[in-house]
């Protein structure tokens, strides 16, 4: 998901300088990939967030312009002092779309399957932390969250549809064959599915909809009638499709045809976020060759990450100066470590012991330095952005073999121990989303298997740490990331944002943590 960081903030009220809104009509949206399941927990995929994100309240809420936790179906809620015990106060006269309440005792089934997994094969959430208890009281209507340990960032968690969105007690009584029918997803949100195959799903407006978040101005029901989500897999045909009238709004677009889509009257649209991440090439060096950091620091020296916008992107996209982007409020200039020195980059791959042959490869013990990159099939312009990076690394004496597979393969392929380069994103809460990808019991990006016991530590501390105060959880934001970048397990490429098109019937889009939010969004008829 490589997009540009250019463009401003968004706004709850996006497109509000072009007039009142409007009820009514349909929208065709076109993300880039199918759907891969219809299971709640398996809802974290990004195409499926325009229906996660449409259909599920969540507890608390995060505007799209900004980082602060705000109300939506828990209207207060307390942290005990130890960072570990959280109770939620939840509104009155919720329900979901099958007409059921939204009550404490559902929101604890929500959150233990959350927390917990269940015996139907769903496994705990990875973005949940550890849970020791979960308690309700419908008669107070509050539900409390014991951890085992502080995590800062849980309020984030909650407010995440993919990982928290609270789904009807209907669900979770299907089998496992019935929670994988589109319509078994029943929210208390402003849209409901009316009908969904994997390719294409249909939603409609949810009527007397009236527990809009707090701040947000429509407190009553969705503009649109309905909307479509379908997936597209050729970048060609959703350009075309608004083109030919055939769709609305339409994710991702090649950096190359931006100039053709604005000359044919589109709209671009592209938003930033203050709590964003950077796009990474992870360098594990677990894998052949990368387990010496001066091979490491010479990848990330070696790459002209300007050149690279100027040559496969476009001019609106921005090189990454940092682990987290610039407009983060953890962000902090390491260009000094992360710009393009081709000279230092040669030097300390001389240090190593890499000596150029003949070829212009460099050869250490009658080894060829030779690393393999696996493409990835989640990001616009993918295969421009890993031949580029061939090119770059071959000037250095570095052999890159680029490894190309479908989507359906991309995660066994991950996990090939010779797979040295990979694309990772840091998306919304940057700190949160490195740590938690990072950890040793988590995801286990860079595959060390906790053998730097610093990164666990300074990990832990981002994770799990008790912040009395923002500077507080800043510092250990910024001591993961200048660790991460001093022992060059990544290379930052480029700023993050997400990049729409659309036709010009189509006012209010926005996004909340990256995701499509329709509830806004209308059209001229």
């Amino acid at each position: 998901m490589l997009v540009t960081a250019c463009g401003t903030a968004p706004t709850e009220e996006a497109g509000g300088d072009e007039g009142p809104p409007v009820r009514g009509g349909h929208l065709t949206y076109l993300d880039y990939q199918p759907l891969k399941s219809f299971q709640l927990s398996d809802l974290n995929w990004y195409q499926a967030q325009p229906i996660a994100n449409n259909v599920f309240d969540r507890l608390v809420f995060r505007p799209p312009s900004g980082t602060e936790i705000k109300p939506w179906i828990a209207t207060s809620w307390t942290t005990s002092e130890d960072g570990r015990r959280y109770t939620f106060t939840l509104r009155d006269g919720v329900t979901y779309s099958d007409g059921t309440p939204l009550d404490a005792e559902n929101v604890k089934q929500n959150f233990e399957f959350r927390a917990f997994g269940d015996d139907k094969g769903n496994v705990k959430h990875s973005a949940w932390p550890e849970v020791a208890a979960i308690s309700a009281d419908n008669a107070k209507r509050s539900v409390t969250v014991e951890l085992t340990r502080p995590y800062p960032y849980f309020l984030t968690t909650l407010s995440d549809a993919s990982a928290s969105g609270l789904a009807a007690s209907s669900y979770f009584a299907k089998d496992a064959r019935g929670q994988n029918l589109a319509t078994s997803l029943v929210g208390s949100g402003p849209f409901v599915i009316e009908s969904g195959t994997l390719d294409e799903v249909k939603l409609v407006r949810r009527p007397g909809y009236a527990w809009a978040p707090a701040g947000v101005t429509n407190q009553g029901e969705a503009y649109l009638d309905s909307f479509s989500t379908i997936g597209v897999t050729e970048d060609s045909v959703r350009l075309g499709s608004l083109s030919s009238d055939q769709g609305d709004l339409i994710h991702y677009v090649e950096p190359s045809s931006q100039r053709v889509a604005e000359a044919q009257g589109l709209r671009l649209i592209t938003q930033s976020y203050a709590d964003q991440g950077t796009y990474l090439l992870v360098q594990r060096s677990s894998a052949p060759h990368l387990g010496d950091v001066r091979v490491r620091q010479a990848i990330t020296y070696a790459v002209d990450k300007q050149k690279l916008i100027d040559t496969v992107y476009a001019p609106n996209y921005r090189a990454a100066t940092g682990l987290f982007g610039s407009g983060g409020q953890d962000f902090v200039d390491q260009s000094d470590k992360v710009s393009y020195q081709p000279e230092r980059a040669n030097q300390l791959l001389d240090q190593a012991g890499w000596r150029r042959g003949d070829d212009g490869i460099r050869v250490k013990d009658g080894q060829r330095l030779k690393l393999v990159a696996l493409i990835d099939v989640y990001t616009v312009g993918a295969p421009s952005t890993f031949e580029y990076l061939q090119q770059q690394l071959k000037q250095a004496g570095i052999e890159v073999v680029l490894r190309q597979v479908d989507w359906a393969d991309y995660p066994n392929a991950a996990k090939s121990p010779d797979v040295g380069l990979i694309y990772q994103s840091v998306n919304h809460e940057a700190a949160w989303s490195l740590a938690n990808a990072i950890r040793a019991d988590g995801a286990d990006t860079f595959k060390l298997k906790g053998s730097d016991a610093q990164l666990e530590t300074l990990t832990r501390s981002v994770l799990y740490g008790n912040p009395k105060t923002e500077n507080e959880r800043r510092s250990a934001a910024v001591a993961l990331s200048q660790y991460v970048i001093d022992n060059a397990y990544v290379l930052p490429l480029t700023e993050r944002t997400q990049t729409f098109v659309s036709n010009s019937k189509v006012h209010g889009f926005t996004q909340t943590q990256g995701h499509p939010w329709l509830y806004l969004t209308w059209k001229n008829q």
